[in-house]
């Protein structure tokens, strides 16, 4: 007898109804769900670019700088001239043309207080306060720098469009994010271009190095140093953000090195393991976590230090709004890690805040403690002699915000 085999074509897409729970009170979402976040992520897209458009275009009257070389050849002779022209283009002059403006040294304090004053919007970075009362010629006394620090709660026409904007780019991180977490925990694996598309889509800071990551480990080096170094030109960072992205650049480098000689992080020489050393004693944020995890799984060489969090500040240059609840956490130490019989988290919050609690959940999302924290400042203890050997995760939430996730590696 004989048997015919008809072959029968496979979807692009899991058909099977899914009822993975990811830990959020949120389950898989369905074709016409998933065409209904990317519709909503659209129209947000759509709207938050039109509203960067015009702010580009009025920030330094659209190009920055044209308008430091004025200030430096053309308007430098005379504080009125200066003083008159930078009024007119406010409140939309950037940080980087005020400052310009008063390192030319002949603006009395007076005219530089009306000029900051009459640009609220970047008298929310403290770095540029710090740079008013300290680190001019003619520091800005006591009294003014607390009339700036009252001002910078005000508002104005550029705070009304930047807060369009954030509400614009906050709409559009709510619908990736669904796609992006349906893609990461489908049964059949996403299209790994798909899902850099939708990861970059998020625009933001972190996004950059997680697309630098997915570029490494497709083996595309060339492009994980190039997103690498896109991330200044797109956003603006301050002088930690700069040093930590230098930090990153430095990793991706040593681990493109070792990729290339047909090794991995687990077969590194003595003088590699001391380069991978010096990245992590320089950085105390992300890098440094990368280049410590991997030298105490694979050497037993581990440091534990305080994880000083990101300072949340602009994302694109035309991105200043700040979430209050992600600036709540100040400190988070997470010791020992990898851990055997306990993990203790030390952490310490900006303010007496009543809703924050630390969540621990294994890898499939599923939520094995909750532990409340009561104090502004204080330890907690996870008990681990009953946990499965493995990775878990915990995150530092704030009511409906996460403050903080990290990674523990539980061996017995």
């Amino acid at each position: 007898s004989t048997s015919t085999i008809n072959k029968v074509d496979h979807p692009n897409t899991n058909p099977c109804e899914s009822n993975i729970n990811f830990g959020l009170g949120e389950t898989a979402l369905n074709t016409t769900e998933i065409t209904g976040k990317k519709s909503e992520f659209y129209v947000s897209q759509t709207a938050y670019t039109s509203l960067l458009y015009n702010y580009e275009q009025l920030i330094d009257d659209g190009n920055t700088n044209v308008l430091v070389q004025n200030i430096t050849q053309t308007w430098s002779d005379d504080a009125w001239t200066l003083r008159s022209q930078l009024l007119a283009r406010s409140p939309y002059l950037s940080e980087e043309a005020i400052r310009k403006a008063i390192l030319q040294d002949i603006l009395p304090q007076a005219m530089v207080l009306e000029i900051c004053l009459e640009n609220p919007d970047v008298l929310r970075n403290d770095e540029f306060i710090r740079f008013l009362s300290q680190e001019i010629n003619n520091p800005l006394p006591n009294y003014m720098i607390a009339i700036l620090l009252n001002a910078r709660l005000t508002g104005s026409a550029r705070t009304v469009l930047e807060q369009g904007m954030m509400q614009a780019h906050t709409e559009m991180a709510e619908a990736a994010y669904p796609i992006i977490r349906q893609m990461l925990t489908d049964s059949i694996a996403a299209n790994s271009d798909s899902l850099m598309l939708w990861i970059g889509n998020l625009q933001t800071i972190s996004s950059q190095y997680v697309l630098a990551d997915l570029y490494f480990e497709k083996g595309q080096g060339t492009n994980a140093l190039q997103t690498l170094t896109q991330i200044p030109v797109l956003y603006k960072l301050n002088e930690e953000e700069l040093a930590e992205h230098q930090n990153y650049t430095d990793l991706m480098t040593f681990k493109l090195a070792i990729k290339e000689s047909n090794r991995n992080l687990s077969q590194l020489t003595e003088i590699e393991k001391a380069s991978l050393i010096e990245i992590r004693d320089a950085s105390n944020r992300t890098s440094g976590v990368l280049a410590n995890n991997t030298l105490c799984f694979h050497y037993n060489i581990c440091k534990d230090y305080p994880a000083v969090l990101p300072q949340i500040g602009s994302n694109r240059k035309a991105f200043t709004g700040i979430n209050q609840d992600l600036i709540s956490l100040a400190s988070l130490k997470v010791y020992p890690n990898p851990a055997q019989d306990f993990v203790t988290f030390d952490y310490e919050l900006m303010e007496d805040v009543t809703d924050a609690y630390l969540e621990i959940t294994d890898i499939s999302g599923k939520i094995l403690t909750t532990l409340p924290c009561k104090e502004t400042k204080m330890q907690l203890v996870w008990n681990t002699q009953n946990i499965s050997a493995g990775v878990y995760l915990y995150a530092c939430k704030r009511g409906n915000s996460t403050l903080a996730v990290g990674k523990i590696v539980v061996q017995h």
